[in-house]
């Protein structure tokens, strides 16, 4: 749904993760439902919306609007320096803690077609697993460069993930054979050399010599 600023019409939509300083797991309950409800608080007051909020005890995940004129940066500034300040004055263990709650980095992309993919994943498979390529190396071959930039391989392994984690579902690297240049999937032969996502069943049936490792989140 696009947001209308005066003579603006926008529809930006940003994955943005911080986490607290040291990684150390101090987003838990009563932390987990105050941190919630002052980010959704706050956002009323700038020019932004947040479409959805997901907070692990190491980590935040927010859906961002933001209106172009205002900021990303500007907007996660304000949400981190916020809660920080109240979060540290409530909850004292915070301030004992910590010299301050957030790092001073964050990370932040995009979101269109990479979003809409990885919750369609997750939402239809149980089981997910992706071929751990050396992208960067094939980046590097020109026939393979635009697909996998067009692909957003890497963002669309992170996306997925981490909604895996959140749904109670799996999501797995896949180490390659390397003794074979194809694989069958589902009576077919596909080239090594391509970007493949694989999902329910048929992970275990095809690859039970492989090597599947559970991929981490943030």
């Amino acid at each position: 749904m696009s947001i209308r600023i005066i003579n603006v019409i926008f529809d930006c939509k940003y994955h943005v993760v911080f986490c607290p300083k040291y990684r150390w797991k101090v987003l838990v309950e009563p932390v987990e439902s105050r941190l919630k409800q002052l980010l959704l608080q706050k956002a009323t007051e700038i020019p932004t919306e947040i479409v959805k909020v997901e907070i692990m005890p190491d980590h935040v995940h927010l859906l961002i609007k933001c209106a172009p004129q205002y900021g990303i940066h500007k907007v996660v500034k304000q949400l981190k320096g916020y809660t920080s300040r109240v979060l540290r004055h409530e909850f004292k263990q915070l301030k004992s803690r910590l010299p301050s709650l957030w790092t001073s980095s964050y990370f932040v992309a995009t979101v269109g077609a990479v979003h809409k993919v990885s919750r369609k994943l997750v939402n239809r498979y149980g089981l997910i697993a992706f071929e751990n390529l050396n992208t960067q190396g094939m980046v590097k071959n020109h026939h393979l460069a635009k697909s996998i930039v067009d692909a957003s391989w890497n963002q669309l392994v992170q996306y997925t993930t981490y909604k895996a984690e959140e749904a109670g579902r799996r999501a797995y690297s896949l180490i390659p054979r390397t003794q074979v240049n194809c694989a069958p999937i589902a009576g077919k032969w596909y080239p090594r050399n391509c970007l493949s996502v694989y999902t329910g069943a048929n992970i275990v049936a095809m690859f039970r010599t492989e090597t599947l490792m559970p991929l981490k989140t943030f």
